[in-house]
């Protein structure tokens, strides 16, 4: 968490989805497979205690969640630009179509929290370029008296 920057923002470490795929291009995963992708890390180059390249190829998911979510750990992973990397990646609690957030005992109305701003799913480069940006509005914000529209 780094909040009280001038931009501030939640990092995500990307090995922490629910599942991930890393291919050769042209032998990527099928994402139209409605029971979920197939996790495949075999791929995935980080660096072992020796500081050496090695595969990750964790032994399933929840093995790369546990061992990823640790900054100390993750930080030794990087993306590959001859790569294609497939995550799949869900939240149970935001409800799209409400514009909530659902924590089982209470909803937290987003559109009040987000100062008008549309939820935004974005990666960026240490050199903060966006490699993609996709934003989620809903009609709460667009009618909200705070929004300026330029």
């Amino acid at each position: 968490f780094q909040l009280s920057l001038d931009r501030p923002r939640i990092l995500v470490p990307i090995g922490t989805v629910q599942e991930m795929s890393v291919d050769i291009p042209g032998e990527e995963s099928d994402i139209m497979v409605g029971d979920g992708m197939e996790e495949n890390t075999k791929l995935l180059v980080g660096e072992n205690l020796d500081e050496q390249p090695t595969s990750a190829d964790f032994t399933s998911a929840a093995q790369r969640r546990k061992t990823m979510s640790k900054p100390e750990q993750s930080s030794k992973y990087s993306l590959e630009t001859d790569k294609v990397y497939t995550f799949h990646v869900y939240d149970q609690t935001i409800d799209f179509g409400s514009y909530e957030q659902d924590y089982g005992m209470v909803k937290v109305d987003l559109s009040s929290h987000l100062d008008g701003q549309p939820l935004a799913i974005n990666a960026l480069t240490l050199d903060e370029r966006y490699m993609y940006r996709f934003e989620i509005w809903h009609e709460k914000i667009l009618n909200d008296d705070n929004v300026q529209v330029s």
